[in-house]
């Protein structure tokens, strides 16, 4: 299946369906095994998965299940994590809201990438009360620009949410 879905790199709606339930798939083996975590996470799967993400940027159900599966690879999975870190999840997940703003199931799938991996990282290595090295990451990148945008967010949501990740002053976590 990693090399269907690596090979899938036609723009065509064949090949965004081939991702979309093959990232369904996965989702379903990881979401609640971390035997299958460990295994799929040591073959490539945050590779495989957040590339088709990039490939198949007109398809929003395709970008729904990738985005859903990453989160459910990377989640309580440092490992996972730092894989899905080296490979841009976070702005795969940002390009996923700038393209699908008015797709509420896509908005809502990546949002979801971006609190899993948030949580995921705060809880591994952050001390209480200090700022994530995800959240600024995500600030970074502009994804709480891109979740204002959708409209899915207000922006009281977007400030609790940061200050909840200890980032009280938006332009310097970004810098």
């Amino acid at each position: 299946m990693r090399a269907r879905l690596a090979a899938s790199d036609c723009r065509c709606d064949r090949a965004a369906k081939f991702y979309r339930w093959g990232a369904h798939a996965l989702r379903n083996l990881v979401v609640r095994s971390v035997p299958m975590q460990d295994a799929i996470g040591a073959a490539g799967g945050a590779s495989v998965l957040l590339q088709g993400l990039a490939v198949h940027c007109a398809s929003a159900r395709a970008h729904e299940a990738g985005c859903k599966a990453v989160a459910c690879l990377l989640k309580h999975h440092s490992r996972n994590l730092a894989a899905c870190f080296a490979e841009r999840a976070l702005e795969r997940a940002v390009a996923v809201l700038q393209a699908h703003a008015t797709d509420v199931a896509a908005v809502e799938a990546s949002l979801t990438l971006l609190c899993y991996a948030a949580d995921c990282s705060s809880k591994a290595d952050e001390a209480p009360g200090e700022a994530s090295a995800t959240a600024i990451a995500a600030v970074s990148c502009g994804a709480h620009v891109a979740a204002l945008a959708a409209g899915h967010v207000t922006v009281v949501e977007c400030a609790l949410l940061l200050a909840a990740r200890g980032i009280t002053d938006v332009s310097k976590a970004a810098e």
